[in-house]
């Protein structure tokens, strides 16, 4: 059947006429942005507050979606009104990046389909304007979506950009964290200032860093770096595991020009070294300037994980940043780092040999735990996963690592996905030495195995409440070192693999009846004098003959050595019962000049006894400590009035500080700011006063840093009430 209209024409869809005089003429779709936001935990987005706000809403959740009609009052029985949902550049049904969904208005609020399921209902008419319900499905794709309005399979309106979460706050999500008290989920997704712990283990510094995850630009990048990444096809949006795993590969730029590029030694000039910067929009702002998407230069460790951080909880995805102090990076999966030193004492590099100096020992290495139900893997592995988007080894082809389940780790159940044993080697790896012998058959002998090196601590920054900032979940990645349960643990692991199990008992035991230790340094001043202590014991009865050496020298944070600084070396005899030791003091102009990057200084001591061929080698390392940048406020600061802030430290060292920068973040008060700024004279102090022009009333944190030729990596940060 067919009807005509009043000028004799007809509108031809889904096998009907339809007058067109009579189709339903949608003028506008009302979004409900902020109360939707409100709903869903999303409000915080700058997206949902702009004059033009965009729907930022999570999975698993209700949502209401306004339609007002021109030309009359829609009729849901007749007028065949379709809500369709599209995701991706081909959205398909099939694969559920194309959802299609029917309003029925026979249907109520209780007859929902199940959470997995997307559905639609109608709400509530007034007059021309008609209220829907809609429900996202709980493994919906995440990421910007499109909405359609359809009417006879016709488009009356078309939202063209809506972003959809993962929701934690869900029970029916794969990442819900709600089961945890609340400050979990208002730590890991919600906290967009936070702390990332570099220094050493003696010496933790916790450095001030703005996430700002809810700021203009990150979402749209968080969403482009998923978009652009070619493992990741658009219906494996919804699985958190591929979506964690893609962001760890995205963040450097190693295959598809991700966001950082990494160097770990200079020079870093003309571009930012990675210490200049104190938050990720500055970062994430540069990535999404112009066309090219060019990666941002430069980045380490930390900086990596603190990027992952942000786009991690601006997708919905809990995550935390992990810091592992003595980490190893073992190249051969042969989860031992293994150390190699020549007759005298010396240890060999790379330089000497292409076979040495492979493994290495990272004074600190920052990762993430992102949070998630593990289907994929037995019953209790899910929970805190390991990903870790700094560059070190490829797995699949790609530069990317995890997510690798705690508890597999803690286990050493390195067979399970992914990269277990990678990052099991990282926090549990024995080291092994091997020194010069001619009478080995392959030049070395084992001659020492330290099961107590690898992994001293791992630190995040804890819940909000008493007892300080930085939280110790070393007990999450092993069991106690050295108890029965962390051998455990590592001859399970070994007994996967083939390469540890070649290795890892070789060698022959010698008579060690000379004892030794190195004393820690536990804390020196930048421009302080520091001293080295060796305590040799001859336990024996008899005359021994040593071959010592012990040296400073500075480091860079992946274990390179950068300088020697003081060197002290020689043969002598030790009577029989002597107990002493050998001094030796660093002054400041020893090492002024000779310290790199973070100002680790690595301590090692090496002795030989010729009589019985015992080999003993220690090391420490410790971080000259700065002076704190302090950060204030300059009056009262109010929003949409400029206003000023002070920061100040004094210089610790007898030179001038010169080329010196300054840089400032606050998520949500004003956007990145980095300015040059004068030298400052030896032990003199330092004051600047920066223009800032807050956007918006609350109490806002502000991090800012210091940096200059002579010391860089001067931080510090303040809450502060914007009126």
């Amino acid at each position: 059947m067919s009807s005509r209209n009043g000028n004799g024409s007809f509108e031809w869809n889904n096998d009907i006429y339809i007058p067109k005089r009579d189709l339903l003429e949608v003028e506008e779709v009302e979004t409900y942005a902020l109360k939707n936001a409100e709903t869903h935990r999303t409000e915080k987005y700058e997206l949902v507050r702009n004059s033009q706000p965009v729907p930022v809403l999570r999975r698993s959740a209700k949502f209401f979606l306004g339609l007002r009609s021109g030309n009359r009052v829609a009729d849901f029985s007749k007028d065949d009104i379709r809500v369709v949902f599209l995701f991706g550049p081909r959205p398909n049904v099939t694969q559920e990046t194309k959802i299609v969904l029917t309003v029925d208005p026979s249907r109520t609020e209780n007859s929902l389909r199940k959470p997995e399921h997307w559905d639609c209902l109608l709400y509530r008419i007034n007059g021309k304007t008609a209220i829907l319900e809609v429900q996202i499905g709980c493994e919906a794709p995440v990421g910007e979506w499109r909405c359609q309005i359809t009417s006879f399979g016709q488009v009356v309106h078309e939202l063209k950009s809506m972003y959809i979460l993962f929701n934690p706050f869900s029970s029916d999500d794969s990442v819900f964290i709600g089961n945890k008290p609340k400050s979990h989920v208002e730590e890991y997704v919600l906290n967009d200032v936070g702390k990332v712990y570099t220094g050493s283990y003696k010496q933790p510094i916790g450095r001030d860093w703005a996430f700002g995850q809810f700021e203009e630009t990150v979402l749209p990048a968080a969403v482009y770096i998923l978009d652009k990444a070619r493992t990741l096809r658009p219906s494996q949006r919804g699985d958190p595991i591929k979506v964690s795993r893609t962001i760890s590969a995205m963040v450097n730029d190693v295959d598809d020009k991700g966001v950082l590029s990494g160097r770990w030694q200079p020079p870093y000039e003309p571009h930012t070294a990675p210490w200049e910067w104190s938050g990720s929009v500055a970062i994430l702002e540069k990535y999404m300037e112009g066309q090219g998407r060019q990666p941002v230069k430069y980045g380490q460790c930390w900086v990596f994980s603190a990027v992952t951080t942000t786009i991690c909880r601006a997708l919905g995805l809990p995550c935390r940043s992990v810091t592992n102090y003595v980490s190893a990076h073992d190249t051969n999966q042969s989860l031992t780092i293994y150390r190699f030193f020549s007759a005298s004492g010396e240890e060999l590099t790379s330089k000497d040999d292409p076979e040495f100096g492979q493994d290495s020992i990272w004074n600190f290495h920052v990762w993430n735990d992102v949070w998630m139900a593990r289907k994929d893997l037995p019953e209790g592995f899910g929970g805190w996963q390991a990903i870790d988007a700094t560059p070190q080894e490829a797995s699949e082809n790609f530069y990317q690592c995890g997510p690798a389940s705690l508890e597999a780790i803690r286990r050493g159940q390195v067979g399970l996905g992914y990269d277990v044993a990678f990052v099991f080697s990282e926090v549990n790896a024995d080291v092994c030495h091997f020194v010069e012998d001619p009478k080995s058959e392959w030049g070395f002998t084992k001659t020492k195995n330290n099961t107590y090196h690898v992994g001293k601590m791992v630190l995040t920054k804890s819940l909000p409440g008493p007892g300080g900032d930085a939280e110790d979940i070393t007990h999450l990645y092993k069991p106690e070192e050295g108890s029965k349960a962390e051998r455990l643990s590592v001859y399970n692991a070994i007994r996967n693999v083939d390469r540890a199990l070649k290795y890892y008992d070789l060698g022959k035991r010698v008579v060690e009846d000379v004892h030794m230790t190195l004393e820690d340094i536990q804390s020196v001043k930048y421009g302080d004098p520091y001293k080295i202590r060796l305590n040799i014991d001859n336990r024996s009865g008899e005359n021994r003959t040593l071959t010592a050496l012990v040296k400073s020298t500075s480091i860079y944070n992946d274990g390179t050595t950068g300088h020697l600084i003081r060197k002290s070396s020689g043969e002598f005899p030790w009577p029989a019962g002597k107990s002493d030791a050998l001094a030796l003091t660093v002054y400041p102009a020893d090492y002024n000049d000779l310290l790199v990057d973070y100002c680790i200084v690595k301590i090692t001591a090496v002795v030989r006894v010729h009589e019985t061929n015992q080999f003993w080698s220690e090391e420490d390392d410790f971080t000259l400590t700065k002076p704190t940048l302090k950060v204030e406020a300059v009056g009262t600061l109010q929003a949409g009035r400029m206003g000023r802030i002070r920061l100040s430290f004094i210089n610790p060292l007898e030179v001038s500080l010169t080329r010196c920068r300054i840089s400032l973040e606050s998520p949500g008060a004003f956007h990145p700011i980095i300015e040059q700024v004068s030298d400052v004279r030896g032990r003199r102090s330092f004051e600047h006063e920066v223009l800032v022009n807050p956007r918006r009333a609350g109490v806002s944190t502000v991090v800012a840093t210091f940096t200059s030729r002579e010391m860089i990596d001067v931080h510090g940060s303040v809450k502060l009430d914007i009126r």
